[in-house]
Order: C-alpha cells, then sequence, then structure tokens
C-alpha cells in the first residue's frame, strides 16, 4: 500500500467542514459537518428531577412511606453558599463545592437555588460534556439570565476540549459579554488538585484554562466529609420527622459519615468486596468492569455490551469454569435493579431520545471513587480493553483511553485507539496528539499526523485557534516534542485512569 493512504484528516470545529486526504497527489474530498444532537433545553429548576441533577437516592426504611428526598439539613457549607448567590442576578459568578463522593455537595446546590428568589425562575441548562459545554457558551443562551449546572465538573474541563470549554466560560464570566450567568459545580478535592498543579517545565500543560479558571474565577466552598457535633444534633431533631436521618446517623457509627451512609455507599462496597452468593460474584465481575473503564477514561455511561464482553475477564477462577447461561443477566440485575438500602451500583441511563430500556449504565460515584484508589496500579484483563476498542464512540473517550494505553505500553489497544482520535480530531486535540504520540514512543504515527496537520494548514482549511489568547498553530509541534518527555507514576494524574 503507498505509504500516504494512510494519512486520514478530519477537522469538526468553527470551519464547518472536514477534509480527507489520501493520496497527496490525489483526490480531496471535503464534507459536511456531522449534526449533533441538540441539546436539552434550559427550564428553570422545580421543572427538573433532582436525581437527573445528580442527586443521589437516599436510604430506605422499611415500613415507611417517605417522600423520594429526605428532609434537608442545613450545614456550615450552606451559609458560604447562600451567601456567594445573595448578589448573583446581578453580577456572573462560578461557585465550585468541594469534598469526598457523597457528602451532600449536589444536594446543597439544589436545594440552594431552589429556595433562591430568582435562581428558582431562571433556566437551568445541563451539559453533560465537554463538547456540549463548550457548544453551549458559544451558542449565547447563556448570556441572558441562565444557571449552568456543570455536576461533577472534572467531566467539563478534562482533556482538550474540557480546556477549551474552561476558557469559553471565562468569557461567560469576565463580563464582556453581558447578562448575569451562575455556573454552579462539584469536583472532588483530588480533581481540584490536579486541575490547578503547575506543571514542571518539561511537563505538556493540559489544563493551562482551566487552571486560571478555578483559581481566579472561582468561588471554592469546601464539604466536609463529617458530621460536626451540632450537625449531629440538628440530625437528631430532624429524624422524628425523617427516619433516614436517624437510620444513617445510626448506622455510619463513630465515623460520622451520616451523608455516604444516607446515599448507601458503604453497603454497596460492602456488596462489591464481601459477594454473598453467585449472583453477587456476578455483580461485582461487572461492576469491577465498569470501575476500571471508568479510571482508564471512559466518562460516558458504559453499554450492556461493553460489560457483556468485558466482565468475564472479572469473573474468579470458579465461576469461570461453565458458569450458568444467564450469568451476566443475573449479575446487571443485581448490579444495576436490585437496590440495597434504595441505590444501586449501577444506575440505568438512557441518552436517546424517546422513551424505552436503559442504554447505558453510570456507575455510583461512592463507588467510582473507591475504586480509582483501591484498583490503582491493578492490571486490567484484555476482555476490557477489547471491549473499550469495540465500544467506546465518544471521541473525547477515545482519546483518553489512548492515552492510558500508552501508559501502560500496550499499543495493541492504544495504536487503534490513537487512529480513531486522528479520525476527528480538530486542529487542538491533533497538537495534542501529536506531542502524546511522540512522548510514547510513537513516532512514526506522531510524523504522519503532523504531516497532515502541515497539509491541511497550507491548504488554507484551518482557521487559527485561540486558546486563553494564545495563537496555536502547526508551528506548535516541534517545540511540544522537545519539550515533552515520560512522567513519572507520581505525576500522571487520576484524570488519564492510572
Amino acid at each position: 500500500m503507498d505509504k500516504h493512504a494512510s494519512i486520514h484528516n478530519r477537522l469538526d470545529g468553527d470551519a464547518e467542514a472536514v477534509l480527507q486526504v489520501g493520496h497527496v497527489n490525489g483526490d480531496v474530498h471535503l464534507h459536511s459537518r456531522s449534526i449533533r444532537e441538540p441539546l436539552p433545553a434550559g427550564r428553570p429548576i422545580s421543572a427538573w428531577s433532582a436525581f437527573d441533577l445528580g442527586v443521589h437516592r437516599a436510604i430506605t426504611v422499611p415500613g415507611e412511606s417517605l417522600p423520594d428526598l429526605p428532609r434537608y439539613l442545613r450545614r456550615a457549607h450552606d451559609t458560604e453558599l447562600d451567601e456567594q448567590l445573595t448578589d448573583s442576578p446581578s453580577r456572573s459568578v462560578m461557585v465550585v463545592l468541594t469534598g469526598e463522593s457523597s457528602t451532600g455537595k449536589t444536594r446543597a446546590l439544589y436545594e440552594s437555588v431552589l429556595a433562591h428568589p430568582r435562581l428558582r425562575e431562571w433556566p437551568l441548562w445541563y451539559p453533560r460534556t465537554a463538547d456540549e459545554l463548550l457548544t453551549l457558551v458559544r451558542s449565547g443562551r447563556l448570556d441572558g439570565e441562565a444557571v449552568l449546572w456543570l455536576n461533577e465538573t472534572h467531566n467539563h474541563l478534562v482533556g482538550t476540549t474540557g480546556d477549551v470549554a474552561a476558557g469559553a466560560l471565562w468569557s461567560l464570566l469576565d463580563g464582556s459579554r453581558g447578562g448575569s450567568a451562575v455556573v454552579l459545580g462539584t469536583l472532588w478535592p483530588q480533581f481540584w488538585a490536579e486541575f490547578v498543579a503547575t506543571p514542571r517545565s518539561a511537563e505538556r500543560d493540559d489544563h493551562a484554562n482551566a487552571r486560571t479558571l478555578l483559581q481566579v474565577r472561582t468561588h471554592r466552598i469546601r464539604v466536609a466529609d463529617r458530621f460536626r457535633d451540632e450537625d449531629v444534633q440538628a440530625a437528631r431533631s430532624l429524624g422524628a420527622a425523617d427516619p433516614r436521618l436517624s437510620a444513617a446517623l445510626s448506622a455510619s457509627g463513630r465515623s460520622l459519615q451520616v451523608i455516604q451512609t444516607m446515599a448507601g455507599g458503604p453497603a454497596l462496597l460492602e456488596r462489591l468486596d464481601y459477594p454473598d452468593d453467585a449472583n453477587d460474584r456476578f455483580a461485582a465481575a461487572i461492576v469491577t468492569a465498569a470501575i476500571d473503564a471508568r479510571r482508564l477514561g471512559l466518562l460516558q455511561p458504559v453499554s450492556r455490551d461493553l460489560l457483556v464482553e468485558a466482565a468475564p475477564g472479572y469473573l474468579d477462577d470458579q465461576d469461570r469454569v461453565e458458569p450458568p447461561e444467564e450469568w451476566f443477566i443475573r449479575g446487571l440485575a443485581r448490579a444495576a435493579q436490585q437496590p440495597i438500602l434504595g441505590v444501586t451500583a449501577l444506575i440505568p441511563h438512557r441518552r436517546a431520545l424517546g422513551a424505552g430500556p436503559a442504554d447505558g449504565y453510570e456507575l455510583h460515584d461512592y463507588l467510582d471513587q473507591h475504586g480509582r484508589i483501591a484498583r490503582r496500579g491493578r492490571p486490567v484483563p484484555e476482555t476490557l480493553w477489547s471491549a473499550l476498542l469495540r465500544h467506546t464512540h465518544d471521541s473525547d473517550d477515545v482519546l483518553r483511553l489512548a492515552e492510558s494505553a500508552c501508559q501502560r505500553l500496550l499499543h495493541r489497544y492504544g495504536d487503534p485507539l490513537l487512529d480513531r482520535a486522528l479520525l476527528t480530531a480538530n486542529d487542538q486535540t491533533q497538537d495534542y496528539l501529536v506531542a502524546l504520540m511522540t512522548e510514547y514512543g510513537r513516532l512514526d504515527r506522531g510524523d504522519q499526523a503532523a504531516a497532515g496537520h502541515r497539509l491541511r494548514t497550507a491548504a488554507g482549511t484551518l482557521a487559527p485557534t485561540w486558546t486563553a489568547g494564545v495563537r496555536s498553530t502547526s508551528s506548535d509541534i516541534e517545540p511540544a516534542r522537545t519539550r515533552l518527555r515520560p512522567r513519572s507514576p507520581s505525576t500522571a494524574g487520576n484524570l488519564r485512569g492510572t
């Protein structure tokens, strides 16, 4: 095959065009940009389900008929949040609550907006990905009175698209566009630390815009992971009206991690670590596959097809030998349909329009956070890598998975993922890919990507791109190669699934 035939380049961005190059002396084809799914419309918070906004379902108490949400117990961070939002209708503001998993961050934001005399009437927009956030900010829909909901904000700021989206958020908050947007987010402390960390001089700066956004334009409010004495007393008082609070307070014991217990996290973890029967073991295999997929970089809901292909590699020795034909169905039912104290390890999800069966599953974030620590450095079965290669379709996820594979020197998976990332790469992402390929010794692929980038630029099809006021063109590629060196394990962040 001609050595140029494998060069394929695509631009999907403001140019509204894709340029595909085959043989250098052959034909050049220009295709129109693919149509994106419309963004969900903004609507007042009262028109949203609290669970659709990311609030966890609470534990249940046998024999009690109770509302979906437990009685809300105000704590120190609620007062600080109210102070930040008091003047928000007259100015743009970004507030991010940081705290460990299942400590009440999202519920606090929900209650604050719901009780606010004006914000509760404003349209609330909830993009799920960095790409959706960037599209929404650029659309102008947030230039008036709007609440922008960024639950699990790391999903919106990670990767090249995420850092561009962070730059766009800056323009939304600096007053240059008018309006009074209120941006509300949540982050685990380790993600905040990774975003704001200053890279060493020889390291690639993946979060330049996000770092500036969080340090300069964002008010951070810390949420405690344990109840204080006054919180315990308030919970006891409210427990008479809502027995779930009393049950959680009692079950949390001396740890006083009442909100985590309320969200059912410890019970889910106990089932995962100490399965009681075969169905629990089958569920543990499926859930562990979802945990590993998440820490490797798959942020979209994990599909059933991916789990079917990946989970056999997580069965223990006794279950791999002639398991029952319906083992996966039984395990998935236990993980996603049979709650413990009202919550499940996998949350059925549907992104397709209209009603129908689940087309993906979200991992409970208590298990997500636990898994990133407990399984850090653990080998990943080949069944998962093969499933990720076959069933990952989101371009940002493909890029994160490609880097995770390269970090582990698993080039039999990393190379095809890099190829797929190149096919959908915009200008900024392709610069990133060139540096990534070079950093991990894929020089032949890095040279191909750089050549394609220069060819497109020479053809005049790329408009210059801007990130935080810095112009990025093909001239950035060679200096990036010179600066890069392999990162040590201690500096490789969780955002890349280590």
